[in-house]
């Protein structure tokens, strides 16, 4: 389904700050492993409401797909699709919902790095006031006026743009 991303043969552990390592648990993971995980979940729920995939069938393509996105396999379901509570409280469709708070968060710190040249020393001195009163100004108080694309273009000045996402993954990783 997905060509691994990792060297298969890669030791799994404890994730070092600012480096990509596939694992096992989506909470534990990098940003860019994160997302892969909720693709993995959402092409399964996918498959689960379609029909094309049966429940005692999940543990395996959860397997199977996390192999093919990471190169990794859980040891067993607790480390795999039962890993959150999640899937046994039925808890399904909005995985994607947390890969689309880390797109709109790329994009709107760029909008405000755009406003402000001096944020990231700002921040680097833990004045977080800048961070705030841009996102009280332009979202916290603005979003029940608006729907997501609008709010997104007043805030921003364009739609959601996944490119912000990437340049801030590549910015912090490459």
């Amino acid at each position: 389904m997905h060509r691994a991303l990792f060297n298969p043969g890669e030791q799994v552990g404890e994730r070092e700050p600012d480096r990509v390592q596939p694992g096992l648990i989506r909470v534990e993971a990098d940003e860019l492993t994160y997302s892969l995980h909720v693709i993995l979940r959402f092409e399964l729920e996918q498959a689960l409401m379609s029909g094309a995939l049966k429940a005692d069938d999940v543990p395996a393509a959860w397997s199977d797909t996390l192999h093919g996105l990471l190169g990794v396999r859980p040891s067993g379901d607790d480390r795999g699709c039962l890993q959150d509570v999640h899937w046994p409280e039925a808890l399904f469709g909005y995985f994607p919902c947390y890969s689309l708070g880390a797109m709109y968060a790329a994009q709107w710190f760029a909008t405000m790095r755009r406003g402000q040249s001096d944020l990231d020393a700002c921040i680097a001195r833990g004045e977080l006031t800048p961070v705030f009163d841009w996102l009280r100004e332009n979202i916290w108080l603005q979003a029940s006026r608006w729907d997501t694309n609008e709010l997104s273009r007043r805030a921003s000045g364009e739609l959601l743009n996944p490119a912000h996402f990437r340049a801030h993954l590549e910015s912090r990783y490459l």
